[in-house]
C-alpha cells in the first residue's frame, strides 16, 4: 500500500509540473497514451489494485510529456518495482505511440518561473528517495546483524589479513559495599600480617573498574594466535578490578592472556602460554578470572546420541624456584591435571553435565613458619 501511495505521489507530481510549466490545447487521445500503458503496467505488477489503475487513468489530463513518463519509469525500475526488462519494453512500446503534444502539434510555452519551482520539487522527491533507500538499507543490516550474519555480510569487502582477525572485549564497573555488625571483635590479626589489625567494624564502599581488550588471529586453518590485556594488579591472579580513589593515579594495563591454540582436527585443541581455564568448573573450585599458564589439551567426542564426552590433560608451572636460589630449584611447584566430563544434551536450552578431575600439586606441602619469619615462604 506504501508503493502505491508513492507511486500515486509521483505520478500527481508530473501532472502538477506540467501544468505549471506551459499550456496546450488539446484533445486527449483516443488511442492509449502513455500514462494509460504505465497504469496497466503497475496493475499487472501488483503495486496498485483494479481500482486504484481507474482512478489514476480518470486523472490523465493527456499533457503528459513522453520524457516525464520515461523518467517515472526510470525512477520505478530503480526503486526495485519494476526490472530492467519490463522498463525497456515499455519505453519501446511508448515510443511507437504519438504523444499528446505531436497529436495536437501545439507549442507549450515553459515560464521561468515555473521551473525553478518544478526543480525544488524534483529535489524534494529525490530528498524523499534517497531517505527511503538508506532506512532500507539500514534495515537490511540490522536484520543481519541480529541474524550474526553481518560478518560474512561484510567479509567480502574486506582484506584478507583483516578476516582472520577477531576483536572483543568488556568493561565492568562495580559498586561494593562492606557492613560490618557492631557485635565484631575490634582487634582481630590480619593472619598474612600479625603486625597489623584486620577492619571488622567500619563500614566501607569501594568502587572497581574492569576492562578487557582481547585479539584472535587466525594464522593458519590449524592455529589461532590469542592475546588479552586487561586492568588489575599483577600481584593478585584472580581478579582484574582496579579500586579508584588514589587522588586520580593512573592504572594500567597487564597481559591477561598469550597463548596458541593449535587444533588438528575439530574435537581435538592443544593450548600453549598464558590461556583461558581449559577445566569444567564452577567458581567453587577455580576463580572466573584465573588464567593458567602451561601446556593443555582437550579432546571431545560423541559417545552416542545426545551423549558426549571430554578429556582435559594439562601441565602448569607455580613457582619457579631457581630464580631465587639455584638450591632450591629441585623444590620448582608444579600443578598437573586431568579431567573426565560426560554431557547429556537433549537441546540447546537444557543440558546435565558432570565431571571427575584430578589435581596434583608437586612440592607445594606448606610448612609453617617461625614467628615473624619468611624461612619457608618458597
Amino acid at each position: 500500500m506504501l508503493r502505491a501511495v508513492f507511486v500515486l505521489g509521483v505520478v500527481a507530481f508530473i501532472f502538477c509540473a506540467c501544468a505549471a510549466n506551459g499550456f496546450c490545447e488539446e484533445k486527449k487521445a483516443a488511442e492509449t497514451n502513455g500514462m494509460d500503458l504505465l497504469s496497466e503496467l503497475l496493475k499487472a505488477k501488483g503495486v496498485i489494485t483494479p481500482e486504484e489503475a481507474d482512478a489514476l487513468k480518470a486523472k490523465i489530463t493527456g499533457a503528459e510529456s513522453t520524457e516525464s513518463i520515461k523518467a517515472l519509469v526510470n525512477l520505478l525500475k530503480n526503486k526495485g518495482l519494476v526490472s530492467e526488462g519490463e522498463a525497456e519494453r515499455f519505453n519501446q512500446t511508448l515510443a511507437k505511440k504519438p504523444t499528446p503534444a505531436q497529436a495536437a502539434a501545439k507549442a507549450i510555452l515553459v515560464v521561468p518561473r515555473d521551473q525553478e519551482y518544478v526543480q525544488k520539487i524534483t529535489e524534494n522527491v529525490k530528498t524523499e528517495v534517497k531517505k527511503d533507500i538508506h532506512d532500507q538499507v539500514q534495515t537490511e543490516v540490522a536484520e543481519k546483524a541480529s541474524q550474526g550474519a553481518l560478518q560474512s555480510y561484510l567479509a567480502p569487502n574486506l582484506p584478507d589479513w583483516l578476516q582472520r582477525l577477531q576483536f572483543s572485549g568488556d568493561m565492568r564497573l562495580r559498586i561494593q559495599p562492606y557492613y560490618f555488625p557492631k557485635s565484631n571483635a575490634t582487634f582481630v590479626e590480619d593472619p598474612n600480617n600479625p603486625t597489623q589489625s584486620l577492619n571488622t567494624n567500619v563500614n566501607r564502599m569501594n568502587e572497581y573498574l574492569r576492562l578487557r581488550l582481547k585479539v584472535e588471529a587466525d594464522v593458519n586453518d590449524q592455529m589461532t594466535l590469542g592475546v588479552r590485556l586487561a586492568t588489575g594488579d599483577q600481584t593478585n591472579p584472580v581478579s582484574d578490578n582496579v579500586i579508584f580513589g588514589n587522588y586520580f593515579a593512573k592504572n594500567g594495563f597487564v597481559l591477561d592472556q598469550a597463548y596458541l591454540r593449535y587444533h588438528p582436527f575439530a574435537d581435538l585443541n592443544i593450548w600453549a602460554g598464558r590461556m583461558p581455564n581449559p577445566w569444567f568448573y564452577t567458581d567453587l573450585i577455580w576463580a572466573n578470572d584465573l588464567n593458567f599458564e602451561g601446556v593443555a589439551a582437550a579432546y571431545k567426542r560423541n559417545i552416542v546420541g545426545d551423549l558426549t564426552g571430554y578429556l582435559t590433560g594439562g601441565a602448569f608451572p607455580l613457582q619457579d624456584l631457581y630464580q631465587e636460589s639455584p638450591m632450591l630449584s629441585s623444590h620448582d611447584k608444579w600443578l598437573f591435571g586431568g579431567q573426565g566430563v560426560m554431557e547429556f544434551k537433549r537441546d540447546k536450552e537444557y543440558s546435565v553435565k558432570l565431571g571427575v578431575a584430578l589435581y596434583d600439586y608437586e612440592s607445594i606441602t606448606g610448612i609453617e613458619n617461625p614467628p615473624y619469619l619468611s624461612n619457608y615462604n618458597y
